[in-house]
């Protein structure tokens, strides 16, 4: 059965990051990933091979807050307006599965603002009659697994149950503070309308560094991808010989006396430009990787990384901690 992969996760900052960013969507064949707390401005450059990247940042400009959308380049897609205000910034695009347009979103709520059932209710009404958004809400209910309900909870599931809204949440927490005083809870996870009878799971990554762990869902669609388009040239195409042949195949002597003599000699220079490229581009056998594969020793230290994030998640002794630390600096 089709299926795309959607994560979410709370990286703090993707320029420092970026590294650990781009084995998250290779390791685990990521198509969207929404990124909450992205710290970009306007000024930020981030490429990530084989992604395209779209940001709300904060709206004062500075680097702290904001949220992204990472996905796959060759998933039709198109970005749709920011939400971009100081208690919550959300970025969004359009994709296309068989039953027709839905919106994927990327959101955060930074935690100092109040945040009320109407503001939630406001955002949710700019993403149409079907969506998924997933982020770090940093809004605790029991309706979500969290342990407890806060203010904000409360505000949020009344939104939630006023617009029809469906929680997909993991079972187990998604954020571990680093203070062992600070019990670890559900923060993160996705919100869906009109997409809540598609078959899905949901589960948890150990693979990062941050307090945050990503939380990834396989929903039961496959979404549209981009035509190959063929390209007219490429790096290795000769122009010397292009030239040449253009000026051999061109014939300049043609009279343009009427609407009909117009389009046939449109009709030919495009032949004789598209004909004299392609005879004048060799074939491009660069067949790089379309994704970076790690070696055996970093894959075993993934692996050992993880196992001591579940030690610690467990014990939540601060030895474990520092184990886990240790590994995380290598």
């Amino acid at each position: 059965m089709a299926s795309l992969k959607i994560a979410t996760w709370n990286p703090d900052g993707v320029s420092p990051n970026v590294e650990e960013v781009e084995v998250l969507l290779n390791s685990h064949n990521i198509d969207i990933l929404l990124v909450s707390e992205s710290h970009l401005t306007d000024n930020s450059i981030i490429r990530i091979r084989n992604y395209n990247i779209y940001t709300t940042n904060h709206p004062d400009g500075t680097a702290h807050a904001g949220a992204a959308v990472i996905i796959k380049s060759n998933i039709k897609h198109y970005e749709l307006l920011q939400f971009k205000k100081p208690h919550i910034q959300a970025a969004t695009v359009a994709v296309d599965d068989r039953n027709g347009t839905f919106n994927v979103t990327a959101i955060y709520c930074p935690p100092k603002h109040i945040i009320k059932e109407e503001h939630y209710d406001e955002l949710f009404n700019t993403l149409g009659s079907r969506f998924m958004i997933g982020g770090d809400w940093n809004a605790k209910h029991v309706h979500w697994a969290s342990r407890l309900t806060s203010t904000r909870g409360r505000e949020l599931k009344k939104s939630i149950v006023k617009n029809n809204l469906t929680v997909i949440a993991p079972t187990e927490p998604t954020n571990w503070p680093t203070d062992s005083n600070r019990l670890p809870d559900v923060l993160d996870f996705f919100i869906v309308k009109g997409l809540s009878r598609l078959p899905h799971h949901i589960e948890t990554c150990l693979d990062s560094n941050t307090s945050h762990v990503p939380v990834v869902l396989t929903l039961g669609t496959a979404v549209l991808n981009m035509k190959n388009s063929t390209k007219l040239y490429n790096k290795r195409t000769d122009w010397n010989s292009f030239r040449e042949l253009i000026h051999e195949r061109l014939d300049m002597t043609v009279g343009l006396k009427s609407k009909s003599d117009i389009d046939i000699a449109v009709r030919k220079l495009t032949s004789v430009v598209q004909e004299s490229c392609w005879m004048s581009t060799p074939e491009n056998n660069d067949r790089r990787p379309q994704s970076k594969t790690y070696s055996d020793s970093i894959r075993q230290m993934i692996l050992e990384k993880r196992r001591l994030r579940r030690v610690w998640h467990t014990s939540r002794h601060s030895n474990d901690k520092r184990e886990f630390n240790k590994a995380c600096a290598i």
